[in-house]
């Protein structure tokens, strides 16, 4: 069995009431910093510009670009609020839980795209859902960045895509069937090098936001019945033998799963 079926079947039976405080007040604590980030990054060259690319284009109205207003296809909403939440460089960090020292840029990501999943819902959904869809696609997308034991110039936002289907699948009620195909439809689209920090472009907060986009895509087309791989992580050219050269601990994958939450352990810059 795939590693990816005990993290999707943990997704699906983790209730609010089975999160520890820690991880509680860590996510209220990253969606009060990201929204900061979210201000501050809006006036940058790279918000701006994603921004006017978003509203340019238009489309269904489903998820609102933050600061600016205005609606958007969910999947152009979390590409231009993950951006601009990382475009200073000021959002928290997972370090690998406990200071392991293995980076990671969460809020950015998963508090956009909490928000964009919330509007997308065809539902009310409550602060206490929001909570729980945040840290269990938080903790899967920490998990699997600290599970690589080399590096290899993959980015946080590589990894981000399956954590992004959880929270999505979460609070959009997909059952186990769905959530594993959009897993294996996000899996198609991981990217996001270190090769822009080398450079000091544009793509280093653009790909913040394509990490998000492509999980928020993954879980529309699963719910419009397309399929995806099934040994995402593990299959022949999965994802640890494609991204990481099947150098990987897999028990950083499962370990305390349910129980133990990563995303308590992100760090928030003074």
């Amino acid at each position: 069995m795939d590693l990816i079926n005990k993290l999707v079947k943990n997704v699906l039976e983790t209730r609010y009431e089975d999160l520890p405080v820690l991880a509680i007040e860590a996510a209220k604590r990253s969606v009060l910093d990201t929204l900061g980030c979210l201000i501050l990054g809006s006036s940058t060259s790279e918000g701006k510009g994603i921004v006017r690319f978003v509203l340019d284009y238009g489309g269904k109205k489903e998820s609102t670009v933050m600061i600016y207003g205005g609606k958007v296809p969910a999947f152009h909403a979390v590409m231009a609020n993950c951006t601009m939440a990382r475009a200073m460089d000021f959002d928290d960090v997972f370090e690998g839980g406990e200071g392991k020292g293995v980076g990671g840029h969460i809020g950015a990501t998963f508090v956009p795209v909490t928000f964009a999943f919330s509007e997308y819902a065809e539902r009310k959904v409550s602060g206490k859902d929001f909570i729980l869809a945040n840290i269990l696609g938080s903790d899967i997308a920490c998990r699997l960045r600290m599970s690589a034991t080399k590096y290899h110039g993959w980015q946080g936002e590589t990894y981000a895509p399956f954590g992004v289907v959880a929270t999505g699948g979460k609070l959009l009620g997909l059952d186990e069937e769905m959530m594993t195909n959009a897993m294996g439809i996000a899996y198609t689209q991981c990217s996001g090098s270190a090769q822009g920090y080398e450079e000091g472009v544009s793509t280093v907060p653009v790909q913040q936001g394509f990490g998000a986009r492509a999980g928020v895509l993954a879980v529309i087309l699963a719910q419009r019945g397309f399929t995806g791989s099934k040994n995402v992580l593990q299959g022949t050219y999965g994802f640890y033998p494609v991204y990481d050269r099947n150098e990987y601990d897999p028990d950083m994958v499962i370990s305390e799963l349910g129980k133990r939450f990563e995303s308590a352990y992100v760090s928030i810059k003074p």
